[in-house]
């Protein structure tokens, strides 16, 4: 089970998608996605390693440049803190201030290394202490500002929304930003 990226740009009418599969990884283009905030998914920076269950791959982002600079390697799971989710993903948006932050021209400029993506969907792992409203198996939609390319996120729990009954996972992670 790969992570799934959807490149999206806004346009009046219509949604194409076209999907393809790089490095185990389903790419997605389509319509509707934007930009949002989130604590770094590793503790208190992007890649504040704490050991837990098995490794996951992350997309990275290890010197600023162009796309085809970013890398994909294993890390450990992240952990769910007080007031934090662990979300395994099921589909991630790309979005253009994804581009820019990758390059460092966008306003907000995580440390590297990192892992780009603002948006994603997928189903709760984990819930840290004092977690209420969601729990392991729920589907969610979580904004943030990156972290999002990765099999696993942590993300706090504020920053999570159910996923609609009847909306897949591609559609869910590219809605909240456009809509």
């Amino acid at each position: 089970a790969g992570v799934e990226m959807c490149w999206s740009y806004n346009r009046q009418h219509g949604a194409r998608f076209l999907r393809e599969r790089r490095n185990g990884i389903r790419v997605q283009y389509g319509l509707g996605c934007g930009v949002s905030h989130n604590p770094a998914f590793f503790g208190n920076s992007p890649f504040e390693f704490l050991p837990h269950g098995n490794p996951m791959k992350a997309v990275l982002c290890k010197q600023f440049g162009p796309p085809e600079s970013l890398v994909i390697e294993e890390l450990p799971s992240p952990v769910a803190g007080a007031g934090e989710v662990v979300v395994s993903v099921k589909a991630a948006s790309l979005n253009f201030p994804d581009v820019l932050i990758i390059q460092n021209k966008y306003q907000f400029k995580p440390p590297l290394p990192f892992s780009p993506g603002s948006e994603m969907s997928g189903v709760v792992k984990e819930v840290g202490e004092g977690v209420k409203g969601y729990k392991p198996g729920d589907r969610v939609i979580a904004f943030t500002t990156y972290g999002a390319f990765a099999e696993e996120v942590k993300v706090d729990a504020g920053r999570l929304v159910p996923i609609p009954e009847g909306m897949d996972y591609n559609s869910a992670a590219a809605f909240l930003l456009t809509y």
